[in-house]
């Protein structure tokens, strides 16, 4: 989902982001993700994705982020009126959205919602491990997997 809503919102004539991804492309993900190309294997999927996006357009202001992202948390939440939750790590995923409520900032998301729907959690909405009753409530996020 990350790099299809990025390139969306690009294309829409965004200005700003502010991306993060710990991963590096794989061969395995070219059928199925955006900036995923045969140039972009072994490379970091950010990197790929902020270089990616300046051949479209020059303009455009991207910071990026690797592993160090929930180290820079709550620096980077400020910097962003609204977030998307692109990872498939659950335990990340938990400090997100977290971190979000705490710098009530809008959750966009399909990862964690029933597919084919997209969830939007608002500033002062629970969030989904509150809603959904998960197990992972008062856990230290690095302990969630």
């Amino acid at each position: 989902m990350g790099g299809a809503a990025f390139m969306a919102l690009l294309r829409a004539g965004i200005g700003h982001f502010v991306i993060a991804n710990i991963d590096v492309f794989e061969v395995s993900n070219l059928n199925r993700q955006l900036f995923a190309t045969l140039d972009t294997v072994n490379r970091l999927k950010a990197e790929a994705a902020r270089d990616g996006a300046l051949r479209i357009n020059p303009e455009v202001q991207i910071e990026v982020f690797g592993a160090e992202w929930t180290d820079a948390l709550d620096a980077l939440l400020t910097k962003a009126d609204v977030v998307i939750n692109g990872m498939d790590d659950a335990g990340a995923g938990v400090h997100l959205y977290r971190r979000a409520k705490y710098h009530r900032r809008t959750v966009i998301d399909a990862y964690a919602s029933p597919l084919p729907s997209v969830t939007r959690v608002g500033p002062d909405a629970p969030r989904l491990e509150e809603r959904l009753r998960y197990p992972t409530v008062g856990v230290d996020w690095r302990a969630v997997a």
